[in-house]
Formats: C-alpha cells, structure tokens, sequence
C-alpha cells in the first residue's frame, strides 16, 4: 500500500503528476514568478518555495538578475535557500554561485546569501570565495562568515588556509574575529603559527579569539593522537594569557579588575581541564571533550561566546 501511494505522490515516478507540474510551472508560475507586479512575483515565489522545485532555479535566477526591488529580492534568495537545502548537489543549484556572490555585500540578504552558499555543495563555492577573500572584492568580509556554516557541516576547506591567515592582519576587527574563527574550526595546523602571533595582539577580543581558536586546533591534534603538539599549544595560549592579566595596568582597573578575574579564571579552567585529559590520556582512550559547565552569569556569557570546545 505504501509503495502504491509513494508512486501516486511522487511526481518522479508517476507522469500523468509529471506532466501537471509541468503544465502548473509553465502556464502559471514562471508567467506569475515574471509579472511586474510584486504580489503576483510573491505567490508565486512562495509556491516555488513549497516545491522546493531545483528545476525552477534557471527561471529564478532571471528574475533576480532584472529585479530591482529589494523585497522580492530577498525573497528569490531564501526560496533559493530552501531549494539548496533538499538538494544540495543538483546541477541546477549550482548555477546560482556566481548570482548569490553579487549579492554577499548586500547589507539587506547579506546573512541569507552566506546561509544559502553554505548549503550548495559544489566546488565553485569555495574556489570562488577563495577568490573574494584573496582580491577583497566587495563581500569578503562575510567569506568567513560563510565558510565557518560550511565547516559546521562537516565539509573540508582546508584549501582556503593559506588566504585566510593572510587576511589575519586586516585593519577590520569583525573580519578578523570571524577568520580566526574559521581556522580554529577547520583545525589545521598550519595555522598555528599566524594564530600564535595573533595571540600577542594587543586588542583583548582578537587575543580572547586566537586562544580559543588555538585551543580547537589542538583538540583536532589530539583526535589525530599528536597529543604533544596539542599540549604545547595548549601551554603557549595558557602563559600568554596570564602574561596579558599580569600586566600592572589590568591589575590597577579596580572597575574591571573582578570582571577580568573572572574571565581568567574561568578560561584557565578550561585549559586546564583539557591539559589534564591529554596528560592522562591512554592511546588506546577515546578522547572525550567535556568542559566545566559554568556556574555564575560571568562564565556562562564566557561559554557561550567559546561556543564550547
């Protein structure tokens, strides 16, 4: 009964279901999706979106190519999210690469361009961000933005190392944050050393985010059994941190100085917690990455923005 059904459902398998979505897209939605009319574009943006239809992309991609309103705009750019999602890999997603890239510097879809690149898998994604990132044409700073939901899904860009370490020394704070970011996720270990310069910045929030990020690489290292270069990297990021709270100026601010205390104590917590599983690691021991759960509102603001190890 369930095949009997199945086959009446999907439109892939029965083609009298075929040739009526066919006759639905042609006569009505592309007509519709084409009108100068906004509200008309919009239902039938938001039938597409029901469909989740990867061969209704070409026809999408023109509108968005002519269209000048911003609204209906974004909308083509989260119906396209949709579609990329259920299917990632189709050739007709694909073509929507190079559209979705004019449209990364975009202050209104910016956000939802990243979300939908992260979600094509195709090889032209990340060579072409690579491309962005490397010239810094307009929209690089949300490469790592979109390589970090990349990497989350489990994908390897570790070709995009060797430019996101040179774009460590940008002027742009967030832009910096958000590479550090990425190459802690991706964990590669050529990162190590720009990320240990990194550590020596002066800015508090660039040096917070180059120990996290040098802490997630040597989590990687561990997995992979180098637990001796794990733990000096876990040693280095612990003695620059405690050099940096050390200094006279910090110790003065009587106005942050519970603040910072805090802060210290909590990351060297984590540290040290990590220093203690690797020492007493057995090689034959699943690692296992378990962090103190904080306690006060301090520490739990501090977790959040580690995002766990």
């Amino acid at each position: 009964m369930d095949e009997k059904k199945s086959w009446f459902t999907d439109w892939n398998k029965n083609p009298i279901l075929w040739i009526l979505r066919k006759m639905e897209f042609h006569l009505i939605l592309y007509p519709h999706l084409m009108s100068k009319n906004d509200s008309i574009a919009w239902s039938a943006l938001s039938r597409f979106d029901e469909l989740a239809d990867p061969s209704a992309v070409p026809a999408m991609l023109k509108k968005l190519k002519n269209e000048e309103d911003k609204d209906v705009r974004h909308k083509i750019i989260c119906t396209l999210q949709k579609i990329a999602e259920k299917n990632p890999q189709h050739k007709n997603v694909a073509k929507a690469v190079p559209y979705l890239l004019k449209e990364l510097n975009s202050d209104f879809s910016g956000t939802e361009v990243c979300r939908t690149l992260a979600k094509i898998e195709d090889h032209s994604v990340v060579s072409s961000l690579i491309g962005i990132l490397k010239d810094k044409k307009p929209g690089w700073r949300r490469v790592a933005n979109t390589l970090a939901r990349i990497v989350e899904k489990g994908m390897m860009v570790s070709e995009t190392v060797p430019v996101l370490i040179e774009t460590l020394n940008e002027e742009d704070l967030g832009a910096r944050i958000g590479v550090i970011d990425v190459l802690g996720k991706i964990g590669d270990e050529r990162a190590v050393p720009a990320l240990s310069e990194t550590l020596k910045d002066h800015d508090e929030k660039i040096k917070f985010a180059a120990a996290y990020a040098l802490v997630k690489i040597a989590k990687k290292l561990s997995e992979k059994e180098d637990h001796s270069s794990a733990l000096k990297i876990i040693k280095d990021v612990t003695a620059e941190v405690r050099e940096f709270y050390n200094q006279k100026k910090y110790r003065r601010d009587r106005d942050k100085l519970k603040e910072r205390r805090v802060r210290y104590e909590y990351f060297n917590k984590v540290v040290m917690h990590i220093k203690g599983r690797i020492n007493r690691l057995d090689n034959k021991e699943p690692l296992e990455w378990k962090t103190p759960k904080p306690t006060t509102s301090q520490n739990k603001k501090i977790a959040k923005r580690a995002k766990a190890f």
